[in-house]
């Protein structure tokens, strides 16, 4: 049986970071990846704003990028919306492109791929993690130091080795989009679209790619049932694109609540969707996926050189992947999105009046949680007073908290 210092499951890019910086630090590592090609379908909006890059001390390489964000325009249910200047805050990917980059720079630190291997279990002892899978059909097992599960939403690494993987369903964003392609797209802006009739408790996209092309999607969430988020996606590409081409269709879902989250055991670490580290309002979730398995992937390697694999000698992951992903304001987004839960069409059009004349055609210093929240609570309190009369505890303890702090 083969052993190594560490198995990366999932080749994407927590995966391939986490890889790669055990693999630089010199040690054996296998990446087991389920599908027969490193990004053979990918699941994703593609968008990422440069915080990321700046967090992780990166600058994108240009054939990673398809289109630079830097105008946003936000539509309320009635269908009028805001168009707000951004800046040069983010960047709509070619994921095919950037995903197989992060794989081959694992592979050249001396990361060792294993493809079509499909995770199938795992069994601990004190001194080893040993992860099952088939390959080529074939049952398979390898032995390891450590494991790190970059297997997303629901991770089979994480129920195998015991940690809280069963995510609430009102911490579920369910996803459908397609690649769109329509003369009448300009790559000059994203669109953000909001009412209960496109997207119920969630919001519908438009990330364009360049002139003519763009993912469009929805993301639709309950706190108590699963919705099917199709036709809702339908509703939103009759309404506002009719005669779009539909090139390409995908299903997919985004947990979120990785705050409340143990993402690491002896032996074990959780990133990226894996540990829910999606943003609770965007559902964005290709920033904390390259975090997070950055860093564990660099406590992971001074662990191993440590031979010390507790769960205590792990916990440095998460504390180190707060500090730098901000977790006073993930928590704001995601005491934003509980509050949103509540919210009616006729809300969000009251919000959409108050936020426009604020909004429109204005340029943004940031798109920080708390500096919006600042913009808000200056320049449109009759939201507050929205949150007050109607009880809306979330709202008005986000708002309370851009402004105040705990």
């Amino acid at each position: 049986m083969e052993f190594y210092d560490a198995v990366v499951v999932g080749a994407g890019p927590a995966g391939s970071c986490a890889a790669r910086e055990l693999a630089a630090a010199g040690h054996r590592v296998l990446v087991l990846e389920r599908q027969r090609q490193v990004a053979g379908e990918i699941f994703c909006a593609e968008g990422i704003t440069d915080f990321w890059f700046k967090a992780l001390g990166w600058e994108p390489e240009k054939a990673w990028i398809s289109n630079h964000v830097e105008n946003v325009r936000v539509y309320g249910p009635a269908g009028d919306y805001f168009h707000v200047h951004v800046g040069h805050v983010g960047f709509i990917l070619e994921r095919r492109v950037f995903d197989r980059d992060l794989a081959a720079r694992a592979a050249s630190a001396g990361a060792e791929f294993l493809l079509p291997a499909r995770f199938t279990g795992a069994e601990r002892t004190k001194d080893w993690v040993e992860a099952q899978f088939t390959y080529l059909g074939k049952p398979e097992r390898v032995r390891a130091r450590l494991i790190v599960g970059a297997d997303g939403p629901a991770s089979a690494v994480g129920k195998a080795l015991g940690l809280e993987v069963d995510v609430p369903i009102s911490d579920i964003h369910y996803t459908a989009q397609v690649l769109l392609s329509d003369q009448g797209i300009s790559g000059e802006w994203l669109g953000l679209y909001a009412g209960s009739e496109i997207a119920p408790h969630g919001y519908a996209w438009l990330f364009t790619k360049r002139d003519g092309l763009a993912n469009a999607g929805v993301g639709v969430a309950d706190r108590k049932i699963r919705i099917d988020p199709l036709p809702y996606l339908e509703a939103f590409l009759t309404r506002y694109f009719p005669r779009g081409k539909r090139l390409s269709r995908l299903l997919s879902v985004v947990p979120t609540g990785g705050h409340r989250l143990k993402p690491y055991g002896d032996r074990v670490m959780l990133v990226g969707d894996a540990a829910r580290l999606a943003d609770p309002i965007t559902g964005g979730g290709i920033g904390p996926a390259l975090l997070s398995g950055t860093i564990a992937g660099q406590i992971g390697a001074k662990a191993l050189s440590e031979d010390n694999l507790s769960a205590k000698r792990l916990s440095e992951y998460p504390k180190i992947y707060w500090s730098k992903a901000d977790r006073r304001a993930y928590e704001l987004s995601y005491a934003l999105r509980e509050a949103y839960f509540d919210f009616t069409d006729d809300d969000l059009n009251y919000l959409f009046g108050q936020l426009s004349p604020l909004f429109h055609w204005k340029s943004l210093q940031s798109v920080d949680s708390v500096y919006i929240g600042r913009m808000i609570l200056s320049g449109a309190p009759g939201i507050a007073a929205l949150a007050v009369k109607k009880g809306k505890n979330a709202l008005f303890r986000y708002l309370k908290e851009t402004l105040f702090g705990r």
